[in-house]
């Protein structure tokens, strides 16, 4: 797993409808980079860029994804802008475990609007393995993923996260970053399609797998306070709907803690 990524291997096997993927050694922010070449016309829709570290990586709210060379995915995608865009990170996450769960017998969950949970063992913390970025660009969306894959204890960047090394008790034989990759590449194009066919279906998909629904969470919004409720569905823009004293509210962002 901590082999340098191959080019030739992710090039090679690069699947319709993704055209172009980049790979470089080291990127503060690859959501930045691509946005910035998709400003300039130098990246279409269907692109990727791949670091093989990224040393300032974008998170919600300001915060930073970082992790030890060649223990993880770090990579962003360019894609055409979707109808109820709001949705693309949704959309994403749940490209993302199907994909991890395809390859891995692990206990994987999401978080609204953009964590992937797992539990480590029989401990049912809640640990993040990854985060979804996404931007909106003059080009298209951009979107920006951060996954811990072979990290140990000690390797992880704060408390509370986790790997998929750690959920499993290890790797699948014979799986590469280079293929886990391209596994998420191909399920993200396959959601996407699949929303441009049927929305509903993503949408249902998507609850299944969404442990925020049905638990009691606090809305963090900023200067605004915070929210107490209990979430209840996810609409048709994406936005968490909350039980609020028996009144439903609807939040597009904000940091959502899973209140035990």
């Amino acid at each position: 797993m901590r082999t340098p990524l191959q080019v030739q291997q992710l090039t090679g096997n690069l699947r319709h409808p993704w055209t172009t993927l980049t790979l470089v050694p080291e990127s503060a922010s690859t959501n930045a980079d691509l946005a910035r070449a998709s400003a300039r016309g130098e990246a279409a829709p269907w692109t990727v860029l791949v670091a093989e570290h990224q040393s300032a990586g974008k998170g919600r709210l300001g915060r930073t994804w970082t992790s030890v060379p060649g223990t993880g995915l770090t990579f962003s995608a360019l894609v055409p802008v979707p109808d109820q865009p709001g949705w693309v990170p949704l959309i994403t996450g749940l490209a993302l475990v199907e994909a991890i769960t395809s390859r891995y017998a692990v206990r994987t969950s999401l978080k609204w609007p953009n964590d992937l949970l797992g539990q480590v063992g029989d401990d049912r913390a809640e640990r993040k393995v990854a985060g979804i970025l996404c931007e909106l660009t003059a080009g298209g969306i951009v979107i920006g993923i951060g996954l811990n894959v072979d990290q140990d204890e000690a390797e992880l960047p704060v408390p509370g996260a986790g790997s998929l090394r750690l959920l499993a008790g290890g790797h699948p034989d014979g799986l590469t970053r280079e293929r886990l990759l391209l596994d998420i590449l191909d399920r993200l194009a396959d959601r996407l399609t699949d929303w441009g066919r049927d929305p509903e279906v993503v949408r249902t998909a998507y609850r299944g797998r969404c442990v925020t629904l049905g638990r009691e969470v606090r809305i963090d919004l900023g200067a605004r306070g915070q929210v107490p409720g209990r979430a209840v569905d996810v609409d048709d823009d994406g936005r968490l709907v909350v039980d609020v004293g028996g009144r439903t509210e609807a939040f597009s962002a904000g940091d959502v803690t899973h209140v035990r």
